[in-house]
């Protein structure tokens, strides 16, 4: 699934649905990076966040060594999206 956000003139592609392997994944990849990634700010993390998505095969087609030449707003967004994404997935619905 593209995301654009066109202001910005980023666009990642992501994948279409969101599985277990990959929450597991990225979560893996985030206590990796930092075991108390939690209580860490989103700005300290959301250069990780892409990085662990990309690790979880969440997001086709990117490459995480690119990050460091992106502007800050771009890796924001796209740290955003994730999160928002990761949300929807584990949210339970009512019954």
């Amino acid at each position: 699934m593209k995301l654009t956000h066109e202001s910005l003139g980023v666009e990642v592609d992501f994948v279409d649905e969101l599985l277990n392997k990959h929450v597991d994944a990225w979560m893996t990849a985030m206590r990796d990076f930092d075991p108390r990634w939690r209580s860490l700010s989103f700005q300290d993390t959301a250069t990780e966040y892409v990085r662990a998505a990309c690790e979880a095969h969440m997001l086709n087609g990117f490459d995480p060594e690119n990050l460091g030449d992106m502007k800050p707003a771009h890796v924001h967004w796209i740290a955003g999206e994730i999160d928002r994404r990761m949300t929807e997935a584990l949210e339970i619905p009512p019954e």
